[in-house]
């Protein structure tokens, strides 16, 4: 794999999400040491101060602005990556949510710019959310067969959470993952009037004659999520990692 196509695909993302608004302040992706890809203004701050309460953390984060990209409620997003030469050796992409997005909504005219719509924010603003840290880690070093899987999901900062994945995970994957679960409301308005047209397409292309109003809209709906997931298609190809005693155990797949 050529770090030059993660690298590109990192600011593909960084550029997409700042345009379409979802992301209200970033930093590029640059490479620093050689084979390591980061960010501008990179400290490295999410790992040490890893032992401190998260909230310390993240205001750490916010407040120097080490990360890819802040989203529009405050969460802080960091992509990084380890080659040598062009075998990809570690990741860490990491979602670190606003733990006090309470007072970050009491901000009148953050309201007014990003909560317009209520109902597309329902998935972010809904007061029974309790907002963690999730982390997919990767190094091909340190696998320890079952207890410490070479890719794997953090979930919180539980130190014995680590999830097997199947593959090492792009940024493409990766946000797609985190703007479908924890914005999928303002991620599907989004992006709607960039697949209306293609969506009619292929709608005027299928037969629905003896199809149920039901079928029809969930055939509707398959395609709809087909190209919405489309946006951020990724074509770069990662080897599996996971080991068979892991595929036995609740997993998740990162790959199609």
């Amino acid at each position: 794999m050529n770090k030059n196509d993660l690298l590109n695909q990192i600011r593909k993302v960084t550029q997409i999400l700042t345009k379409k608004s979802l992301s209200t302040r970033y930093n590029f992706p640059k490479e620093i040491t050689l084979g390591e890809l980061v960010w501008e203004n990179y400290q490295n701050i999410a790992f040490s101060l890893k032992e401190e309460p998260y909230d310390i953390m993240y205001e750490a984060c916010r407040k120097e602005g080490d990360y890819n990209l802040m989203l529009l409620d405050g969460a802080i997003i960091q992509m990084k990556y380890r080659f040598n030469k062009r075998q990809l050796l570690s990741h860490v992409l990491a979602f670190y949510p606003n733990p006090d997005l309470e007072n970050f909504q009491d901000n009148p005219e953050y309201e007014a710019e990003h909560y317009d719509s209520n109902k597309l924010f329902t998935d972010i603003i809904d007061k029974s959310v309790v907002p963690f840290p999730i982390r997919f880690d990767y190094d091909d070093e340190s696998h320890t067969d079952c207890e410490h899987p070479k890719v794997h999901a953090t979930l919180g900062n539980n130190k014995n959470c680590r999830i097997p994945v199947s593959h090492p995970i792009s940024p493409n994957r990766f946000i797609l993952f985190i703007l479908r679960n924890f914005y999928f409301e303002k991620f599907k308005e989004t992006f709607q009037e960039d697949i209306k047209k293609e969506l009619q397409q292929k709608l005027d292309r299928v037969n629905f004659k003896g199809k149920t109003k039901v079928e029809i809209e969930k055939l509707t709906l398959k395609i709809e999520n087909e190209l919405l997931n489309n946006q951020f298609d990724c074509n770069l190809k990662m080897v599996e990692t996971i080991s068979p005693n892991e595929k036995n155990l609740i997993h998740f797949s990162s790959y199609k």
